[in-house]
């Protein structure tokens, strides 16, 4: 899920590899678990969860990202707030051949001064997002 962002993070990956384990890497599955620890600024955050939560994301990756959602909450309701689907961020769908209906779906109730302004869309999902479960 985090491997592929760079910008505002620093990733510490820990290797498979036979001279630094001990272990035939031939003898391990490429599925294997990996251990990783990471450092991220609250941006690089919220740029990676806009685009982990989108409905155009893997599913398996959607409930990663929800988990990481529900940890956040307990910390900081302020960054939670701001952890959206890129949709909702932009406002519209940011995917081009997607047929995802999520956004047209949450916006078909929203008034004019929600959809225009960031804050209230913000407020509107995160009321959205806690008063619904969301297909994770």
């Amino acid at each position: 899920m985090f491997a592929r962002h760079h910008q505002g993070m620093e990733k510490y990956i820990k290797t498979s590899r036979t001279d630094r384990t001990g272990v035939d890497r031939n003898q391990r599955s490429q599925m294997e678990m990996v251990s990783m620890e990471m450092d991220l600024n609250i941006q690089a955050l919220i740029n990676v969860v806009n685009k982990r939560l989108c409905f155009c994301a893997d599913e398996t990756t959607r409930k990663y990202a929800w988990g990481l959602l529900e940890a956040i909450k307990e910390y900081d309701e302020d960054i939670y707030w701001a952890l959206t689907p890129q949709c909702i961020r932009a406002g519209s769908c940011c995917e081009p051949f997607s047929n995802c209906k999520f956004f047209e779906n949450f916006a078909k109730d929203l008034t004019k001064e929600q959809l225009i302004d960031l804050k209230q869309r913000y407020d509107a999902y995160n009321e959205f997002r806690e008063g619904k479960v969301l297909k994770k």
